[in-house]
């Protein structure tokens, strides 16, 4: 019996459903399709009232209504009920060029998901902004 508790694939078999569990547990924790992140100028201050809109980026999700969210003082948006795996997002500010970043890929549907690194918006130059 002894030998039997310590036979590597016990072991693995072991290793292996305890790496699914976790998986799940992780899943469970974290799938409210949440996305946030923040929209920040040249200099790296924040842009309020910045318009983020989440889309699917696959055309078998042509069911998924865009969401959309408005940047608060701090620059920071969060948009609820993102059922994609994959989708694109666009963000826009008046007198700002548009920001498309293309293809987020997320590892589940439902996923919740903060931005690596903030959106940068640029400035517009001077003749589109008029």
């Amino acid at each position: 019996m002894r030998d039997y508790l310590w036979n590597r694939f016990t072991w693995t078999f072991g290793i292996l459903v305890l790496t699914v569990l976790l998986w799940n547990v992780y899943v469970v924790l974290n799938d409210d399709g949440r996305i946030v992140g923040r929209v920040v100028d040249p200099q790296g201050q924040p842009l309020a009232d910045a318009e983020v809109t989440i889309e699917a980026s696959e055309i078998n999700n042509l069911t998924f209504t865009p969401r959309v969210a408005t940047t608060d003082a701090e620059g920071r948006f969060r948009l609820e009920g993102v059922t994609l795996f994959n989708f694109n997002m666009t963000v826009t500010k008046e007198g700002w060029q548009p920001v498309n970043r293309q293809n987020h890929h997320l590892y589940f549907r439902s996923q919740n998901y903060t931005l690596p690194a903030p959106v940068l918006l640029q400035p517009a130059p001077a003749s589109a902004s008029k």
